[in-house]
């Protein structure tokens, strides 16, 4: 006989000796009350109150053995009903769940989020060294493209084709009494990615979770690997009487010069108001693109972007 059924029998021989000895206990009770009834009563009421005892002694006896039967099954039932659902539960538990059960030292690394880009195919082939190439969240900067860097102005490099055309556009402007200033213009991948690891941690400084901040950030800076900045055709531009890269910057006479007349030197608003569905950045009117005069001519006359440009082709 193995342990189990041992201890099974024990427990069966002691629940039986208990319901033994509670229904000898009350066959006791009820034979020293007929025993006391008889000594006091005439032999007439002693059939009464002894009939009537003996029904009492039954309903007790009953109720005694309900209680002790019954809730033997049912405790058994009980618990058996509570370990099958306890073991359902475990089933049902995730992966995921069981790992928050885990302790720190058990949970698995968090694995890092990346950017997935998807390459829009609507978008027709173009000459990959060309200066109106279009890089965006959806048409990242292809490995095999080939630029030279040369300084526009003190400590700001660019592509060489964008650079006579920017001096000239600089030289304009400062004729009309508008004095630009280049606040950024080429970056490469690891200073963009950086700047973009800076606008994440802002916004979970806010409250914001991982991924609610980088959407955030890709919204309002383009994902490294996807942004004009790293092919040296991107520029930052605002003035001295405005050193600020924000919306109002497109109210003043700079932004408002540059909005009209950028394209005659092969430049273009890149991220204009009222296209951040096609462009997928809000409204940056200090930043702009070279493209050449031919394709930033026909953008501006079309109040175009360069998605639509390539698309239109």
């Amino acid at each position: 006989m193995n342990t189990d059924k041992r201890k099974e029998l024990i427990i069966k021989c002691r629940n039986f000796a208990a319901k033994g000895e509670f229904c000898l206990t009350l066959a006791t009770i009820y034979i020293f009350c007929v025993i006391v009834l008889s000594n006091i009563y005439s032999h007439f009421k002693k059939i009464i109150i002894g009939g009537i005892a003996a029904l009492c002694a039954a309903i007790v006896l009953i109720s005694g053995y309900r209680y002790y039967f019954q809730n033997d099954i049912t405790d058994s039932e009980t618990a058996s009903v509570t370990t099958t659902d306890t073991t359902l539960e475990t089933n049902d538990l995730t992966p995921d769940t069981v790992n928050e059960e885990k302790t720190e030292d058990e949970k698995p690394e968090q694995k890092e989020v990346t950017a997935k880009v998807i390459i829009d195919e609507s978008i027709k082939p173009e000459d990959i060294n060309g200066v109106e190439i279009l890089v965006s969240k959806l048409k990242p900067i292809p490995e095999e493209r080939i630029f030279i860097l040369e300084y526009v102005v003190p400590g700001k490099r660019c592509d060489t084709r964008a650079v006579q055309p920017m001096k000239d556009m600089l030289e304009a402007a400062q004729n009309e009494e508008i004095k630009l200033v280049i606040s950024s213009a080429y970056r490469d991948n690891k200073r963009q990615d950086e700047l973009f690891d800076q606008k994440i941690k802002k916004y979970m400084n806010y409250g914001y979770s991982y991924l609610e901040a980088y959407k955030k950030a890709a919204n309002e800076l383009s994902i490294p690997g996807t942004s004009e900045h790293e092919i040296g055709l991107g520029f930052d531009i605002m003035s001295e009487d405005h050193q600020k890269l924000d919306e109002a910057f497109g109210d003043t006479n700079a932004g408002i010069w540059l909005a009209n007349n950028s394209y005659k030197y092969g430049f273009i608003l890149r991220y204009p108001k009222g296209k951040e569905d096609i462009t997928g950045i809000q409204y940056e009117p200090w930043h702009f693109r070279y493209v050449g005069v031919d394709v930033a001519t026909s953008i501006y006359n079309q109040r175009s972007t360069l998605e639509e440009y390539w698309k239109g082709r």
